[in-house]
């Protein structure tokens, strides 16, 4: 907790509410319950009061301010006055401000944080985590594991096996729980913040954002204990509650209301770089940047608070969609308008590479076509695509066929997935392939320079029109060593080679820092499920986030387009390499 400065607010209700709301925290640590329950409803109070409180004290206004107490109504004249309040500089002098938002966390009453601080000397947060990272803590009397373990949860220290979840376990179970939270009947709005919000590949916690009003968290936080997906209470404060979900996922919620709702989902949305290069940008235009919202820098004067939108606007930038929000060019880009409009899920024309009971699926091709147009009616084709044997695809070809005269239209497209052979070859004759729609090569091999080798003869080849798992890595094993992308891209356009974004969870390949590469580079994408079974298709939506992470836009992406336009970027390709389509 900081001190509230005449500097950063004149006459600002907010500040005044904190104000009380730090002097319960010291009461409270004190012991002092009566007046620690007392300040707390004083600052409730405060934060019903409408407009800046200045106002209600001339003579025309004041009779607005005849439901409030006497000690509020003299503390509004003083603070009005100096920005402050005696007795609450007083009080932060007698207790170690820093300790005191230990008090919320499940178990610690302030018998226990008064002992860390005048028995351990600890004064600080910092002091406290090294305290419990070198064990010491479970020596002291009185401090369980299970309090340890909470108190970690706080301090984002607790790490269990396998914490880090991939974004897809982590989508789902997000979107579960955010979904049940917004039935609570106090919440005002809600949404999902943090890495997941952003689309990083592995999640550490679910992190959330709701709106409910300062007299309404008591009741929030009884109807939210009582959804069953919740375990246990770590952290119960004003403005953060952590709990524990039935898979031991830590979910953390950041409680604004209707005025701060926007600055707080921006703020802890993140990323740490990005709010610190958008408070740099606030500084430098004579304003404060907070989780409570942007206020001018010399009266304090709240300025915007209630939507992202607004917060960016004042600040001379366009909306920074969150996948962009990692401290790189987004805030060079958004202040001049130039930000790419991102691809979306409904600008996909079809999925080109599915697997089915012909190689590693499980799905036959009449189940697969059946669900794929009943679950993407705005799909216009798939491709089928299993690694085969040569003398397997005429089987799967005459399937193709006869279920497309089943459907009426031809929205089952005849791919190849091929294996690169250590001389350069391919596993299946070019004969087979030109009888292909698509041709996608997957590439294997241990040695970086011998996987340059074939990425570039995959590029070179003149019936291959993709590269699937370009990268080859899995998610949470060693990264593959790395190699001259930039090489590789530079090919890729030239022969008119399209590199796959693999949308399995463990893969998630090409990686978004390579996605923006090869954009630049004037590469096209293709992102695919790599569906093994129907319930897969879904995983699309895994590598659109991380197109939109790489700055996509829907003309990067070739699986955008209707399959004419594939057809015109494979003949490109084919003219380019000065070989006919057969």
């Amino acid at each position: 907790m900081t001190t509230i400065s005449p500097a950063i607010s004149s006459y600002c209700k907010l500040s005044l509410s904190e104000i009380y709301y730090h002097m319960s925290a010291c009461y409270k640590y004190q012991g002092r319950t009566t007046l620690s329950r007392t300040y707390e409803k004083m600052a409730i109070e405060v934060s019903k009061v409408k407009d800046d409180i200045g106002s209600y004290l001339t003579a025309s206004e004041s009779d607005k301010l005849l439901h409030l107490s006497e000690d509020i109504k003299n503390d509004l004249t003083e603070f009005t006055a100096t920005g402050t309040l005696k007795k609450y500089m007083r009080l932060i002098q007698k207790v170690p401000v820093a300790l005191l938002e230990v008090l919320d966390v499940n178990g610690f009453g302030s018998g226990l944080v008064r002992k860390l601080h005048e028995e351990l000397n600890i004064d600080t947060i910092e002091q406290l985590k090294s305290l419990i990272l070198s064990g010491r803590l479970k020596r002291v009397r009185g401090i369980s594991n299970a309090k340890i373990d909470q108190l970690k949860r706080s301090l984002k220290l607790y790490k269990s096996k396998g914490s880090r979840l991939l974004l897809w376990d982590a989508i789902l179970q997000g979107n579960e729980i955010l979904r049940v939270v917004r039935l609570i009947p106090e919440v005002e709005a809600a949404s999902l913040s943090g890495s997941l919000r952003r689309g990083g590949e592995t999640v550490g916690d679910i992190d959330m954002v709701v709106d409910v009003a300062e007299e309404d968290r008591e009741r929030f936080l009884q109807h939210l204990m009582q959804i069953p997906q919740v375990q246990s209470l770590a952290v119960a404060g004003r403005k953060k509650v952590s709990v524990v979900l039935y898979n031991d996922t830590q979910l953390d919620i950041r409680i604004a209301d209707g005025h701060s709702y926007g600055a707080t989902l921006l703020y802890y949305t993140g990323s740490l770089e990005h709010v610190s290069q958008l408070s740099e940008r606030a500084q430098k235009k004579g304003f404060n940047l907070s989780a409570e919202g942007l206020f001018h820098g010399e009266t304090g004067a709240w300025v915007a608070g209630r939507t992202e939108e607004d917060v960016y606007r004042r600040l001379g930038l366009s909306h920074i969609p969150p996948e962009l929000r990692e401290g790189g060019r987004e805030m060079f880009r958004a202040a001049r308008n130039m930000l790419p409009e991102l691809i979306n899920a409904s600008q996909i024309k079809g999925d080109m590479r599915i697997q089915t009971a012909y190689g590693k699926g499980e799905d036959d091709i009449p189940c697969i076509a059946h669900y794929a147009l009943n679950a993407f009616p705005h799909y216009e084709y798939i491709v089928v695509s299993d690694q085969l044997s040569a003398d397997m695809y005429a089987k799967q070809f005459a399937e193709i066929d006869r279920v497309n005269r089943i459907i009426g239209f031809s929205f089952l497209k005849k791919g190849i997935v091929v294996a690169i052979m250590e001389d350069g070859s391919t596993s299946i004759p070019d004969e087979l392939l030109r009888q292909a729609d698509w041709v996608t090569a997957v590439i294997t091999g241990a040695d970086a320079d011998h996987y340059r080798d074939k990425l570039i003869q995959a590029c070179e080849h003149p019936y291959i029109n993709c590269i699937a798992n370009p990268t080859g890595r899995i998610i949470g094993q060693p990264e593959p060593d790395s190699l001259d992308w930039s090489q590789i891209f530079k090919k890729a356009s030239q022969t008119g080679t399209a590199l796959e974004v693999n949308a399995q969870p463990q893969h998630l390949d090409l990686t978004d820092h390579l996605l923006k590469g090869a954009t630049e580079k004037g590469v096209k994408i293709v992102i695919n499920s790599s569906a093994q079974l129907c319930s897969h298709y879904d995983y699309m939506q895994m590598g659109i986030i991380m197109a939109r992470r790489g700055w996509c836009s829907r003309e990067n992406v070739l699986n955008t387009r209707h399959w004419e336009d594939v057809e015109h970027f494979k003949q490109a390709a084919a003219a380019n390499a000065k070989v006919k389509l057969h």
